[in-house]
């Protein structure tokens, strides 16, 4: 709580849009080393960066240094200012969109936050990813969450028109607590140097997800989203919140032949200055050291350059080999062979391993004729018939379970 109440002066600037737009500015001295580029410079597939929908950030904007990053990669970076349409999208390889906002809310922060989007592009915008489309979303807190809500809906992800604080300190989100998932996104392409371990965020929402996302970044268990007090027309009481421990703050899913991730928050890949101070904020953060690769990896898993997991090989079986040691066995691992086909057997085979019960004056005049019977190769082994008289009871055990389904073992 006490970090809290030293957050909420700075949260008060920023829910009025004129004074955030002049407290962040593009950090114009940030450099990424990329030292295996996916694409030769300017080979790379079109990643449009939307710009129509009074958006935060764009490509020349807040987002240069994000742009900058595609582009050391071979990525085309261009503009895009048109409605959504199927059409239209086709000139993309990759759609971003980044802190899009509603014509009501470009400048009054105060709710409510219709949405940005109109119904016909939600619909262009599904029936592209659908189709093989690439779709990468960056919604902040409120009120962006409040302008993307209806679209991320549309995808079967709710999201928190609010403020969320992740907890004591910066929010860190890392492999070793939890706080970041295992998805290739977060491997990289192999190489240790790609593997993103940590990531650094600044003031986003929570999200929660359906069935078919995977957790890229997830809240620890002190996370408070709060909603603002300027914004709901009470200037000067407390923000009210409510817990948002475990919810998630990134992830990525799959759509048929599309891919899409949501972010709940843009800055983390951004390089800003804050304020007088020119306090630095996004990927040239200090802790936020990794952000570039996360952000990098995230468009390659997109583009489809970060390979998915090899499928898992046949279900493996554990074989016991019987050793040179009496009483011990070695345990090999193999992969099991293809099922076998099923053939009944007759049933007197099925009857070998065991004894029928002896009765008094039946069965075999002595052992060694039944243990000629058992010694003897199943080619010149000896078919009993009804006309000998000694194994009768073999011969009705036979006839019983010759009629059970199969023939063979039950």
């Amino acid at each position: 709580m006490r970090r809290f109440r030293e957050w909420v002066p700075a949260l008060a600037v920023m829910v009025q849009p004129w004074a955030l737009a002049g407290q962040q500015v593009g950090d114009e001295s940030f450099r990424f080393d990329n030292p295996r580029p996916s694409f030769e410079a300017g080979r790379g597939p079109t990643v449009c960066i939307d710009e129509g929908h009074f958006n935060f950030h764009t490509a020349e904007g807040r987002y240069k240094s994000f742009a900058d990053l595609l582009r050391s990669d071979g990525y085309v970076v261009e503009p895009y200012a048109e409605p959504f349409t199927v059409e239209a999208l086709q000139a993309c390889g990759v759609l971003v969109v980044a802190n899009p906002l509603s014509a009501e809310n470009a400048e009054d922060w105060s709710y409510p936050h219709p949405s940005a989007f109109s119904r016909p592009e939600m619909q262009a915008l599904m029936a592209w990813v659908r189709g093989g489309g690439r779709f990468l979303l960056f919604a902040d807190h409120a009120p962006i969450a409040g302008a993307a809500r209806d679209l991320a809906a549309v995808f079967g992800v709710l999201m928190t028109d609010a403020y969320v604080d992740g907890g004591p300190g910066p929010d860190v989100f890392r492999t070793t607590d939890g706080g970041l998932g295992d998805h290739p996104i977060l491997r990289g392409r192999g190489a240790s140097s790609e593997r993103v371990d940590s990531v650094m965020t600044f003031t986003g929402q929570a999200l929660q997800i359906t069935e078919g996302w995977e957790p890229l970044i997830v809240f620890g268990p002190e996370a408070v989203a709060r909603i603002s007090s300027d914004q709901t027309f009470r200037e000067g009481d407390p923000w009210p919140g409510f817990p948002v421990g475990g919810w998630i703050h990134g992830a990525a899913r799959k759509w048929d032949e599309g891919r899409v991730v949501f972010l709940g928050e843009a800055a983390m890949c951004s390089a800003q200055v804050s304020g007088p101070e020119r306090r630095p904020m996004g990927m040239n953060a200090p802790r936020a050291n990794q952000n570039p690769q996360f952000c990098l990896n995230v468009v390659r898993w997109l583009t489809a350059v970060i390979a998915p997991q090899k499928a898992v090989p046949r279900q493996a079986r554990v074989l016991r080999v019987r050793g040179t040691v009496p009483g011990r066995c070695h345990h090999q691992v193999r992969a099991s062979p293809p099922p076998r086909p099923f053939w009944p057997r007759p049933a007197i085979r099925r009857l070998s391993p065991r004894r029928p019960p002896r009765r008094q004056g039946q069965g075999p005049p002595d052992s060694a004729r039944r243990s000629d019977l058992r010694r003897t190769s199943p080619s010149r082994r000896r078919r009993w018939t009804a006309e000998d008289p000694l194994p009768l009871p073999i011969l009705q055990i036979a006839e019983e379970t010759s009629g059970r389904t199969g023939g063979g073992p039950q």
